[in-house]
């Protein structure tokens, strides 16, 4: 079946033709019987195609405007839409959602962020898997004008390390502090990580050793510091 490109030729060419293209665009494949979503999983097709504002009867033609994707994309949850109208009556929307991948601490209280710092949902209390950042300036995330701040991409390249690596002690909350970060693990130790940049996951493997190797003292455990040369470990 045509995709939108060869649509527009063939409607390029009716018109040429004068009046027996105005009859083929009005022919009863011209108009929407079906408006089909793919992709979505957290976001309901009922949603996406009320956002669209195609209508079952509406001209085929309609599914060519930038502003259904631009009305679509309203929803914090979808990254990216494609709308793609095929003869004969129907509209293909096409979606990708985001992935919350911590909980952002806010004036006005945590919100789910996905990867690159997009806000997605406001959360009333932390809890369950998302990790809470803290430490990031007001304003900080992302939006679609502007990237998010410097500390919040820090501290969600953080996340995302911890993510491949399942410490024991859980962590819990990663902050920002000046420019450093610290861990704070499930039990209230509290690890200072540095500035480790490229060294991150050098520093998160020797974190992981440190853990192992205080499995029986990790009640005594005040804070763990690897900003130097050998850890730091300070014991109730």
């Amino acid at each position: 079946m045509p995709g939108t490109r060869t649509l527009v030729i063939l409607l390029l060419v009716l018109l040429a033709m004068g009046t027996g293209g105005f009859v083929f665009l009005h022919s009863p494949g011209f108009y929407v019987a079906v408006v089909e979503v793919v992709g979505n999983h957290r976001v309901t097709a009922e949603e996406i195609v009320a956002r669209s504002g195609l209508l079952v009867g509406s001209h085929l033609l309609a599914a060519l405007d930038d502003g259904i994707a631009r009305a679509i994309l309203e929803n914090p949850w979808l990254e990216t839409v494609r709308v793609r109208p095929v003869y004969p009556g129907r509209v293909v929307i096409t979606v990708e959602e985001r992935e919350p991948a911590a909980l952002l601490a806010t004036r006005d209280g945590f919100w789910v962020v996905d990867t690159r710092g997009f806000l997605l949902a406001q959360e009333s209390s932390p809890g369950g898997e998302l990790m809470v950042v803290t430490g990031v300036p007001e304003g900080g995330w992302a939006t679609r004008q502007r990237p998010p701040a410097a500390e919040l991409v820090r501290a969600l390249q953080v996340v995302s390390a911890l993510a491949e690596r399942g410490l024991d002690p859980q962590p819990q909350e990663v902050g920002v502090n000046q420019g450093e970060i610290d861990l704070f693990l499930a039990g209230g130790i509290r690890v200072f990580l540095g500035s480790p940049g490229a060294g991150l996951g050098h520093v998160l493997d020797l974190l992981a050793g440190v853990l192992v190797d205080l499995k029986g003292d990790l009640a005594e455990v005040l804070y763990i510091d690897l900003r130097f040369d050998r850890p730091v470990i300070r014991k109730r």
